[in-house]
């Protein structure tokens, strides 16, 4: 590397260690980072993507070496999750050089050298708490790769979705019949406009439609309720899985409403209809008596959780995130259910998903609707994305006693 450019790694490297030495948490990160560089305009494009890089290093690092200085863990960081071109290593730790083109673990053993110290365990809060069939090592070092990006692609559109990318110049991993992926921050813009002609879905999320009853089991147009419809992807799915479908959307916020109209709008989701409502507190569709009325063949309960599934995509949130929170989150999701398990119809569905790794927020879930002693357990399992560059999920789903 020349002089110049160790002078700019440098520079990059004591601008990161100030960004991080004064962020709390206390918002996502990436609003932050954009924020510094529109007030210090002086950073063009090449020095914003490196001085993020060294960032975003130092938070696929987690809570590991949590006694090294920032520059150290930021070196350590980037060297975990660096490709055989990173400009850094080189330049402030040759002798990790040549480890640049091996695996995590074995850069890990090179670690180990510069910092006794180091466990993989370290990096993950709550390692202990994981669901079952989580590979803890292997989850957690995924964390030092972002994930992909990934598309559902609607019924029937693929050929013109695969027309439009060839045209574009832009190659993608095809999967399954209707699932692209391509590295994080393709644009995609030569697509149009977002959910017409595909969706923008994890694989993960995508394969939660698993979890959802197949058509021939349903109604003709079966009256169905995303409880906790949040950016919508599910609904979306919903509505394409169960043509026809009588779709409920509902959220506590009123601007997550008026983005799914729109979303609706683009993706042609016509017989739907929404309400706001906090499921936490006060039952949905009160009948006579003051209960919730079974009105649905289907309900969707993504519910909020700690996210701990996706955070390869939010990486401050593994520095941040305090393991007590886990049994808020289960305390809401409680609550959520039981305002909706009495919605569901003699016969009909209920599919509980989260985005977390901890058991408490899956298997506990599944524990207390089945003490309910209106369903049954008919599939559960952990989505397990680590192994396909996507997020990790959890999805449930039952049948309500006739």
């Amino acid at each position: 590397m020349s002089a110049t450019g160790n002078k700019y790694v440098l520079a990059h490297l004591r601008t990161a260690e100030q960004i991080l030495a004064h962020y709390d948490g206390a918002e996502p990160f990436s609003i932050v980072l954009k924020a510094f560089f529109r007030d210090n305009r002086k950073f063009g494009s090449k020095d914003r993507k490196s001085v993020s890089q060294l960032c975003y290093g130092f938070f696929r690092l987690g809570r590991a070496l949590p006694d090294q200085p920032i520059k150290e863990r930021i070196i350590a960081g980037c060297f975990l999750s660096a490709t055989p071109q990173d400009t850094l290593i080189p330049l402030v730790r040759p002798e990790w050089v040549k480890y640049l083109d091996v695996s995590v673990p074995e850069r890990e053993q090179a670690l180990t050298d510069a910092f006794p110290e180091y466990n993989c365990l370290s990096v993950f809060p709550g390692s202990g708490s994981f669901s079952e069939g989580i590979d803890a090592e292997a989850f957690i070092r995924s964390h030092f790769q972002q994930p992909d990006l990934f598309i559902r692609v609607r019924p029937g559109r693929m050929d013109e979705v695969s027309d439009k990318l060839a045209q574009a110049g832009i190659s993608f991993k095809r999967i399954g019949e209707n699932t692209c992926s391509f590295p994080n921050g393709t644009g995609l813009e030569c697509l149009g406009v977002p959910d017409e002609l595909y969706v923008v879905q994890d694989l993960s999320s995508q394969r939660t439609q698993g979890f959802m009853p197949p058509a021939e089991a349903m109604p003709d147009r079966p009256a169905i309720w995303d409880a906790c419809a949040g950016s919508g992807g599910k609904s979306i799915l919903a509505s394409d899985l169960y043509p026809g479908a009588k779709l409920t959307v509902s959220d506590n916020r009123e601007s997550i409403l008026r983005n799914l109209a729109q979303r609706f709008s683009a993706a042609g989701v016509k017989a739907h209809r929404s309400f706001r409502s906090d499921l936490t507190v006060t039952p949905t569709r009160k009948k006579e008596g003051g209960k919730p009325a079974a009105a649905y063949d289907l309900v969707i309960a993504d519910v909020p959780c700690s996210g701990s599934g996706t955070w390869a995509r939010a990486p401050w949130e593994m520095l941040f995130f305090e393991e007590e929170a886990i049994e808020g989150y289960v305390a809401l999701q409680r609550r959520i259910l039981d305002g909706v398990m009495p919605a569901v119809k003699p016969g009909g569905y209920l599919t509980y998903i989260t985005c977390s790794a901890f058991a408490r927020e899956n298997e506990g879930a599944v524990s207390h609707i089945l003490s309910n002693g209106k369903f049954t357990l008919l599939e559960k399992s952990l989505i397990r994305g680590y192994g396909d560059h996507a997020d990790t999920m959890f999805a449930a789903l039952f049948i309500s006693a006739v």
